[in-house]
């Protein structure tokens, strides 16, 4: 697959550099350019042909420099280029993508010879899921008709494949790594993920969390189509998406790269270093009760964190754990928030609802949501009553935890007041898989954790839950006062006869 190659040759990249090479000139920029990925201030050498922000001497084909212009395209206010969109120009055609502010204009806004085609040709590729394709056809289309929602949006989609490919090949490489027997890490699995993420992830959920916000900014959506397959198993389709996209779906879209990117940083802020050997040997029924998968698990937690040989498990990292996981924070409180969000659009809308990709059903025709219809979501389709309750729950539950996330950081929603999560909120999930709800009403500052983090508050979250969980769903003795993992100290000391 090339989203394996591509990984291949980062993995690659990855072990040079940690060899210290050094295999780029310091006096040349060769960066194609693009809105997220060209900031260079001008250096002694500087070709590239994208966008820039240089201010000194320069031989591309586009930029914004102040001072006179050797290019043949540019916007410094006093220039001699034969194309341009300065504000007293002496050219007899311009070069303005949108609205422009030349006293008589000749240009096209648009050219839809070129642009229309484009688009058909990259919703193709969505269909057939080659989001590469698709991608470089949206930009070219956007390259020619910037203003494009359909161009822009089609970028994030394909982005968004890749973003579900890239984590189903995270998971991939980290389970195909071969280790010696007697060595649990002797590949720096921490080490590796991290730079994976660094490196390769995040900037693909970056890109395409730059152009959902150019789509949203846009104002208005409407993005057809007849099939999108997100996400794929074994060449069989598991969710397909088809239908017209529109400012709500863009909504649950920003939740979904958000809540990405907030992992992401989430990920690289913390020490994985572990004996993995814990999880090769780990041994899980699919098939059994939920609360023997959950004991299962947190027993596994547990080992994995109690193993003296790793003692920094799940502690920040000491250079950029700070940062990270302030990052993280943000992201993952406006991804929370986003899906609320794009559940109160859905409601407001007043749209024919029958091809929209997420909607509601109109029983009573009268072109607005009631009290009581029913929301229709991909994979899940027309919710039932229960199913209804369920996603109000967690739609109220993402409200609050999304405020408490971003409490006491640089988007806190309420900067005079606390946003405390309330972990109670989280029993409803219990409780639809048929387990009596076992959390407090607790209130707990969930802000804190990210922007005034200690160095071992996350492996004493995780330490704390994992015991909590573990003891809770101890399974029952099958002999009278025997103990099934007596280890773990969660079952009661035997009385001794004699006593009373």
């Amino acid at each position: 697959m090339k989203r394996r190659r591509l990984i291949l040759l980062f993995l690659i990249a990855f072990l040079l550099g940690v060899a210290g090479c050094d295999c780029g000139g310091k006096n040349g920029d060769d960066d194609t350019g693009s809105p997220v990925s060209d900031d260079d201030s001008g250096g002694v050498e500087d070709d590239d042909s994208g966008f820039d922000d240089d201010t000194l001497l320069d031989d591309d084909t586009g930029d914004d420099d102040s001072g006179a212009g050797d290019d043949s395209g540019d916007d410094d206010s006093g220039d001699d280029d034969s194309a341009d969109d300065d504000t007293a120009d002496d050219d007899s055609g311009d070069d303005d993508s949108g609205a422009d502010d030349d006293s008589g204009d000749d240009d096209t806004l648009c050219d839809h010879e070129v642009h229309d085609p484009l688009i058909v040709s990259g919703k193709s590729h969505l269909a057939n899921r080659e989001p590469s394709d698709a991608f470089d056809d949206f930009h070219a289309a956007w390259v020619v008709c910037t203003e494009s929602q359909d161009a822009k949006f089609g970028m994030v989609l394909a982005d968004c494949i890749d973003i579900e490919d890239a984590i189903e090949e995270l998971v991939y490489y980290i389970l195909n790594l071969q280790f010696p027997k007697d060595d649990g890490d002797s590949k720096g699995i921490g080490d590796l993920v991290q730079a994976m993420i660094k490196g390769f992830y995040l900037p693909l959920a970056d890109e395409a969390d730059y152009w959902l916000n150019q789509v949203i900014e846009g104002g208005d959506l409407s993005f057809y189509l007849p099939h999108y397959p997100l996400v794929v198993d074994n060449g069989v389709t598991i969710i397909d998406m088809p239908g017209t996209w529109d400012l709500s779906d863009a909504a649950f879209t920003s939740g979904f790269i958000k809540i990405t990117q907030g992992m992401l940083h989430f990920l690289a802020a913390f020490s994985f270093d572990m004996d993995v050997r814990h999880i090769f040997d780990f041994q899980l029924d699919p098939n059994a009760p939920i609360e023997d998968i959950i004991h299962a698990i947190s027993g596994l937690i547990l080992e994995i964190l109690d193993d003296p040989n790793y003692p920094d498990t799940l502690k920040l990292l000491p250079d950029t754990g700070r940062t990270d996981i302030a990052a993280a924070g943000v992201g993952l409180g406006l991804g929370e928030l986003a899906f609320p969000h794009g559940a109160d659009m859905i409601r407001q809308e007043t749209t024919p609802q029958q091809d929209d990709v997420s909607g509601y059903v109109d029983e009573n025709e009268n072109g607005k949501w009631d009290e009581g219809e029913p929301y229709r979501f991909p994979y899940f389709g027309i919710l039932s009553p229960d199913s209804e309750s369920f996603f109000e729950n967690t739609f109220h539950m993402l409200d609050n935890l999304g405020a408490a996330t971003l409490d006491g950081g640089p988007e806190d929603l309420h900067p005079l007041l606390p946003d405390w999560f309330n972990i109670g909120n989280l029993n409803y999930i219990f409780e639809a898989a048929g387990i009596p709800a076992p959390l407090p009403n607790l209130p707990i500052p969930l802000g804190w954790f990210y922007y005034n983090p200690q160095d071992s508050s996350f492996r004493d979250i995780v330490y704390g839950i994992a015991t909590m969980l573990y003891q809770l769903t101890e399974p029952t003795p099958d002999i009278e006062g025997a103990c099934p993992e007596p280890s773990r100290g969660a079952c009661p000391e035997p009385s001794r006869g004699g006593e009373s």
